[in-house]
């Protein structure tokens, strides 16, 4: 994959590329990039989830499908656990630890250049749909895109109030949490898709699916077909109202099994959007990207929810790729990183990247069987909570290296003889294989520090709108945050 040395932004970019970089000379394939929110790995029917109630009624029988058409990535790894700065990894290239932006406070750096600038600069047009707000366009995200639409504020409809019988949900139903966006986000695709479909000229269109981060309020007929209809314990889904709860292992199951009817119904929905796009422009055309941001926690470490661990649960991400130069039918065991999928679509739309991308074409992940993959930094800092959060960690084929910044205190789990992570071993302690990862630990940590120095700039504070800042407070990224 060719770098460019200095960065540049936009059309800039284009300039500096060749021809055929730039749509002179060769036809370079549409990218579609689909982040689903809070996807857990374990929950995806083509990596095991099944349902209780009715094998042959799966959690994601359109993934599934697209899967088994391209690529599937059975070790793919999130930068952190939460939207906003695993999300600037995968449109940067870069680590949480490099593009900086690691709370609600702080924005990309404009010296940094987007995937959407990217392959505009390379003549595509480029429109983005995104349905929560750590997505907005306040963080940099907007940038390169001709049209970054917010879909997160579509209302319930006051029949579904009425059928999950919460009295106070009327009053806040206009919260984040409590969207129902799947069916606007599909309705505004298929509109851009039936527009490109009369042009020639190439387009990335990126779609984030809002629907299975909780709280869990998928339609009625959904949560039918995936929750034991003789459940009566308190667990509604609602994470503000049941997080408290002491919980059972039925109220864990009826949790999961909400969570699965809220995956359901959005894969439903790519599935048609898939469907549409393949009629009107053809799967041959387009480079496909199917992944998620983070996945979920429930009660294995003691609490439900994200953004307060690096655990297995919540930085394991499903990760399909379809198109062009993707062989069908493959599964893949190499870890990939999130941040790697700027260099692969980078790679298969045969644009240049910038020379400070750490992001690695994924192709010799399936090309080489033994390929064991990247290893993979991960950080989580959430200082505006009552408790504050600081970790740091690096995950390895085998091991997870995990320092808690706030206590100094490093630890090694082996993933292999501990995939649960129950139990911690002092690095210190460490010897073997487990010391060598310490080892590698250090030596990244030292690795990205001198990385800082080659960056065109470091993020910066953003003053957030006040509905922005109304929004992520209704969705608990504010303030007390999710814990309270």
């Amino acid at each position: 994959m060719p770098r460019v040395p200095l960065h540049v932004g936009g059309a800039v970019l284009c300039a500096m590329l060749s021809l055929v970089a730039c749509g002179g000379e060769k036809a370079r394939p549409n990218v579609l990039l689909f982040t689903v929110d809070s996807l857990r790995l374990d929950h995806v029917s083509a990596l095991g989830r099944g349902n209780p109630r009715e094998p042959r009624d799966v959690t994601t029988p359109a993934f599934d499908r697209f899967a088994s058409d391209g690529v599937l990535f059975e070790n793919a790894v999130s930068t952190t656990s939460w939207t906003l700065p695993s999300h600037a990894a995968l449109m940067t290239g870069l680590p949480d630890e490099l593009h900086g932006v690691l709370d609600n406070f702080q924005r990309l750096s404009p010296g940094l250049v987007t995937l959407a600038e990217l392959l505009q600069g390379a003549g595509y047009r480029t429109a983005g749909y995104f349905s929560g707000p750590n997505v907005h366009p306040a963080y940099g995200f907007g940038r390169g895109f001709e049209r970054y639409v917010d879909l997160s504020y579509v209302d319930l409809e006051p029949e579904r109030l009425d059928q999950h019988g919460s009295g106070d949900l009327r009053d806040v139903h206009l919260a984040s949490h409590r969207a129902i966006t799947s069916p606007a986000l599909l309705a505004a695709a298929r509109g851009f898709l039936d527009e490109m479909a009369a042009t020639d000229v190439p387009f990335f269109l990126f779609v984030h699916w809002w629907d299975p981060h909780y709280d869990y309020l998928a339609p009625a007929h959904y949560v039918e077909r995936f929750v034991d209809p003789q459940y009566a314990g308190p667990m509604q889904g609602l994470h503000v109202a049941d997080r408290t709860l002491r919980v059972e292992a039925a109220d864990i199951e009826h949790l999961r099994g909400l969570y699965d009817a809220e995956i359901r119904f959005t894969d439903d929905h790519l599935g048609e959007l898939l469907e549409h796009h393949d009629r009107v422009i053809g799967a041959d055309r387009t480079f496909v990207v199917w992944t998620a941001d983070h996945g979920e926690e429930f009660y294995e470490h003691g609490r439900w929810g994200h953004q307060r661990t690096l655990f297995e649960d919540v930085v394991r991400i499903p990760l399909a790729l379809r198109g062009p130069g993707v062989p069908a039918g493959q599964r893949v065991g190499g870890q990939a990183r999130l941040f790697d999928i700027y260099t692969a679509v980078a790679a298969a739309a045969d644009v240049a990247i910038p020379a400070y991308v750490q992001g690695r074409d994924l192709q010799p992940l399936w090309a080489e069987s033994a390929h064991s993959g990247f290893n993979a930094p991960l950080r989580l800092r959430v200082p505006r909570l009552g408790n504050p959060v600081d970790l740091t960690a690096l995950r390895l084929a085998r091991h997870k290296v995990l320092r808690d910044n706030t206590t100094g205190q490093t630890v090694v789990y082996d993933l292999v003889t501990d995939p649960l992570e129950q139990r911690p071993m002092p690095a210190e302690q460490a010897i073997g294989p487990a010391a060598s990862a310490v080892a590698l630990f250090h030596a990244e940590l030292a690795a990205l520090e001198t990385a800082k120095e080659r960056l065109p700039g470091q993020s910066e504070s953003v003053d957030l709108p006040d509905a922005l800042r109304r929004q992520l407070g209704a969705a608990g990224y504010l303030g007390s945050g999710e814990d309270g």
